[in-house]
């Protein structure tokens, strides 16, 4: 499986920090200039991150990442990328070093 890390730190990730609203990760088509995005779906009560399919695995992994660190912070402030989204971001950074540590020493 050509992206077989990338999904293993989604999956992980999803596990390790259950939120408020269940989380849908999509690779999608997007424009050039976005690399991913995160919204919460209010009829569907899910959050929904998409990334740019055209993206490489290592770009795909830290586009999650800094996604999920929306996904955590939401509703926490009003600022996109503020104090609240980094300490979210710095939590699924934590978890994600973990799951690195793990995969290098198979």
């Amino acid at each position: 499986m050509r992206y077989k890390f990338y999904h293993e730190v989604v999956n992980h990730i999803k596990k390790s920090l259950p939120l408020n609203y269940p989380i849908s990760v999509r690779r999608v088509k997007t424009s050039e200039t976005i690399n991913g995005d995160c919204y919460l779906d209010e009829d569907k009560q899910k959050f929904l991150i998409r990334i740019n399919k055209k993206l490489s695995q290592s770009e795909a992994v830290f586009t999650f990442l800094h996604e999920m660190g929306h996904a955590i912070s939401w509703h926490k402030t009003d600022e996109d990328h503020g104090k609240t989204f980094g300490i979210g971001y710095a939590a699924v950074y934590r978890i994600y070093e973990k799951i690195l540590d793990e995969y290098n020493a198979r």
